[in-house]
């Protein structure tokens, strides 16, 4: 793990930082935090306040590829927090991966690059006031989501995958071209694979045996189909690309740019004295090693601490519902019912089978310690090889497609009962009005059956109980627009407290995954898919037999038994503090202001109100250079 740069890089001593008035100050150095950050000091006559509770990292462990996902779980990278006990999800306590650094989840991520479709992004605008609407779709959307990218790395997007599909037949193009769609020289290098284990060609021909086509293009607005992922990595270097390396470093530089890190966010500050009828939002309050300290806001305070922490900083500083807030109490400022509530998550469910003798998995690094020494020499010599590499492909299938493969109409009797459990409950006002809305946008999502709903991905390697020399692969299945939900809140009262702040002061999380039944019954759809999948002929071919589920369930009651003690979360969280109209439930409207506050923005993947189907990342990074632009515009008025 590096040492932090000094001072003159743009990282500051508590002390010194609090000396300072910031015109902008940003809790969170992730995901949007960096993005917004990096864009409001282009302006050289404004300074601008970083508070970031991680450090920064330089480890092996993050930036090379072959070890993405390795760091989740490691307390130095990984806040390490966990949910409360599922009760719908085998009363089992879930960990749920949150980055430790300068960069935030960025950096521990998977690193997949992708994007929802266009039917989604159109959604993101519908639960504010119609007005405000055309603010947040795919169209206002799009010329951010290219303008964060590099990906001059390719040079089109299908020729990396018509060699594996079957034919050019089994190949299509659809949606914004591919020169229109794809960005190239925005600040996060994405690139795909050189090299490829020998399970991508089968799984990729596997699915058009099954009669699903190769997405030349999934970043134009159609997202279903089989493809190749971009992954966050810059190819050059063979190294992640975290929000750090991306945002921070090139504007590091930046006099009127300071960042402090070790600063945990405690609660903010407001002018209790001013007569408008918004209140002020004056400073932040956070602690380092024990000790409180202040910093003070001029213009705007800009929340980017994430979808768990968001929430719990509003509600110590007494933004929310004003009854939890009494409970626990805490002097309601703001009165926000919505604050914490509406958390959505992906939720995938995983199979794992023995490869057949001869089959190249990265499971090689394991079992081959000569392999292993020439790939690290070749890597450390010129940042390529298979250290460079990782699994990237995926498979995204609308509810018709999954039907269709699986041979029945389960999906549409799981649909009958959703929407007459969604009746009652509206009927017996046990349905908030924001979940009806959001429950409507989800079923028309459905019904127009056109829009991904169900992702599947593969490891080329094996996950649980592998034996030595053996190679494995797993394939991993998992609902996109889950009808769940759930809440974080703050599970503390005083945020100064020094003992509760080990472990980032973890706020009462529970998504409440699994708790609607037709989240279930997407999920064993799902199951069912993927042994549809591994029965097709390319698949057989270097599929020995199944190890997890250590047997076959053929009872659809056992795979649900089973989807309840081995589902896990995508890490995908987003929806604690969601962007609507106020009467509807919202936290903040269409310019990302919270309600009842002048100068609170919110940016971050808790505002997103109805679930993408998306590794989310992309989209956090285009969220908040739009927010940098509504930010800048709202000044200059």
């Amino acid at each position: 793990m590096a040492s932090l740069p000094s001072a003159s890089h743009g990282l500051h001593s508590a002390d010194k930082f609090c000396t300072l008035t910031f015109d902008y100050l940003v809790i969170g150095g992730g995901n949007a935090g960096l993005p917004i950050a990096a864009r409001l000091s282009e302006n050289p006559d404004v300074i601008v306040g970083v508070l970031e509770a991680g450090t920064v990292v330089e480890d092996p462990v993050i930036d090379v590829p072959r070890n993405v996902g390795a760091a989740i779980g490691r307390p130095e990278f990984d806040y390490c927090l966990s949910t409360e006990p599922q009760l719908t999800a085998s009363q089992r306590n879930i960990a749920l991966a949150r980055g430790k650094m300068l960069g935030g989840s960025t950096g521990i991520n998977y690193t997949v690059w992708d994007r929802a479709s266009s039917a989604e992004y159109d959604t993101l605008g519908r639960l504010l006031d119609p007005a405000d609407q055309h603010e947040w779709c795919w169209d206002s959307l799009l010329p951010y989501l290219t303008k964060v990218e590099d990906a001059s790395s390719i040079s089109e997007a299908g020729d990396t995958f018509p060699g594996f599909s079957r034919s050019e037949e089994d190949v299509f193009r659809s949606g914004v071209p591919f020169e229109k769609s794809v960005g190239m020289k925005g600040a996060v290098k994405t690139s795909y694979n050189s090299l490829w284990a020998d399970v991508t060609q089968p799984y990729i021909q596997g699915w058009n045996t099954l009669g699903v086509p190769t997405n030349a293009n999934p970043y134009g607005g159609n997202k279903s189909g089989v493809y190749n992922l971009r992954r966050a990595i810059d190819i050059e270097k063979g190294k992640r690309v975290h929000a750090s390396v991306a945002y921070f470093k090139p504007a590091s530089h930046r006099k009127n740019l300071k960042v402090l890190l070790g600063a945990q966010a405690a609660r903010l500050i407001f002018d209790t004295s001013a007569s408008h009828e918004d209140i002020q939002v004056t400073g932040v309050e956070f602690i380092v090693d024990g000790k409180t300290f202040v910093a003070n806001a001029r213009k705007e305070v800009i929340l980017s601490a994430g979808t768990v922490q968001t929430p719990q900083i509003l509600e110590l500083s007494g933004i929310g519902n004003a009854k939890f807030l009494e409970a626990h109490n805490i002097e309601c400022i703001v009165d926000l019912p919505s604050v914490g509530e509406n958390v959505t998550e992906h939720v995938f469910i995983p199979t794992q089978y023995l490869a057949k003798e001869g089959t190249k998995t990265f499971d090689e690094f394991r079992n081959n310690p000569q392999f292993l020494a020439e790939q690290t020499a070749l890597y450390e010599a010129t940042g390529r090889g298979w250290l460079a590499a990782a699994d990237a492909n995926a498979c995204f299938n609308s509810i018709e497609t999954v039907s269709r493969i699986n041979g029945n109409d389960t999906l549409k009797s799981a649909i009958s009962a959703l929407k007459e459990q969604i009746a009652l409950e509206t009927k017996n006002g046990t349905l908030s009005r924001v979940h009806q809305a959001q429950f409507d946008i989800q079923l028309e999502l459905l019904e127009k059956k056109q829009t991904a709903t169900l992702e599947t991905f593969h490891m080329s390697k094996g996950i649980v109980a592998v034996e030595p020399g053996q190679s494995y692969l797993a394939l991993f299945s998992g609902i996109q627009h889950p009808f769940s939900r759930g809440s974080i809140h703050t599970r503390f009262t005083d945020p100064l407290k020094p003992s509760i702040h080990d472990s980032l002061n973890p706020p009462i999380l529970d998504p409440k995954l699994l708790s609607n039944n037709f989240d279930v019954a997407l999920l064993l759809a799902g199951y069912r898919l993927m042994e549809k999948l591994v029965n097709t002929e390319p698949m057989k071919k270097i599929v020995q037999h199944q190890t997890l589920p250590p047997i076959i369930l053929s009872k659809d009651e056992h795979v649900e038994a089973f989807i309840r003690q081995a589902a896990q979360p995508g890490l995908h969280i987003m929806g604690s503090a969601i962007m609507a109209s106020r009467e509807l439930g919202g936290v903040v409207d269409a310019r990302l202001k919270v309600y009842g506050t002048r100068n609170l923005r919110i940016v971050d993947a808790s505002i997103i109100p109805v679930p993408l189907a998306c590794h989310v990342q992309a989209t956090i990074y285009a969220i908040a250079e739009k927010a940098a632009d509504m930010i800048i515009a709202d000044k200059s008025v």
